[in-house]
């Protein structure tokens, strides 16, 4: 169904690439609190996986998650996995609007039965985001918290995430969007380091983009032809069409003679 496959459609690819490659209230950051009131609070936040069984539940029931997000923040330094899981369920959060605007458009040309199914869903994820007064500031929130622990998967969506919030990021005064740029490219050329498809693709976009100061497409070429090695070569092309479309045959030449040199992805 088109709609469906609209609510997963920004960024799926970067997505599932980092996550095939994984192990298997409150509406802002955690204020300071003093030791006593920390280890309290620590004491009553339920396991990753059990706020993650609550939050299937709630999805279902169509109930709301945004009395749970102050636990998901406790947890996101100490487990990475179950908070990108978190943050993928949070996208239809963030992109609501965007995909009940498409809804509508579509709606008329939709058979009867389908549209009917798509409405209970849109209205079931309705419920389910109501409270959440900014969806990608919390996203953005919560993959930082993930990213300082040092999990390569969080290193590897950081950007992604951090990009959904950006104008409010550009926007402050306090250098948080500086702040962003420079770890962007501090985690991109420390996934390097242990290589996966998932760091090199995002290598990839950190070094196709002008907006982290290094850009450099030579680059950013070979480590794309590393990440899709796996893949249809149709995607390589599709890939540098869309982020590199002035490569040249040269500079195409030298990405192939780099790419030889860099370690297989893991």
């Amino acid at each position: 169904m088109q709609v469906i496959a609209v609510l997963c459609a920004a960024g799926l690819l970067a997505l599932l690439w980092a996550w095939t490659h994984a192990d298997p209230g409150s509406s802002g950051p955690q204020t300071s609190e003093t030791a006593d009131t920390a280890v309290r609070a620590a004491a009553q936040v339920p396991a990753p996986a059990a706020l993650a069984s609550r939050l299937r539940a709630l999805r279902a029931a169509g109930e709301p998650i945004a009395q749970d997000l102050p636990h998901w923040q406790r947890v996101a330094g100490r487990d990475a996995k179950t908070t990108l899981w978190l943050l993928m369920q949070l996208q239809d959060c963030a992109h609501q609007a965007d995909i009940e605007a498409d809804f509508v458009r579509r709606a008329d040309r939709m058979p009867i039965g389908e549209r009917d199914a798509v409405a209970t869903q849109l209205n079931t994820t309705d419920r389910f985001c109501a409270g959440i007064d900014d969806p990608a500031r919390w996203q953005f929130d919560l993959v930082s918290a993930a990213a300082r622990s040092g999990d390569a998967r969080a290193r590897a969506q950081y950007r992604f995430y951090g990009q959904g919030y950006a104008s409010t990021l550009a926007a402050r005064a306090d250098g948080t969007w500086d702040t962003f740029k420079d770890k962007v490219v501090e985690y991109a050329q420390a996934g390097l380091a242990a290589p996966s498809d998932s760091s090199y693709l995002e290598a990839f976009h950190v070094f196709a983009s002008d907006d982290f100061g290094v850009r450099d497409p030579v680059k950013a070429t070979a480590y794309l032809i590393r990440a899709t090695e796996s893949f249809s070569p149709a995607l390589l092309e599709s890939m540098l069409a869309a982020n590199l479309p002035d490569l040249n045959d040269a500079q195409r030449a030298q990405a192939q003679a780099m790419a030889q040199g860099l370690a297989q992805p893991r």
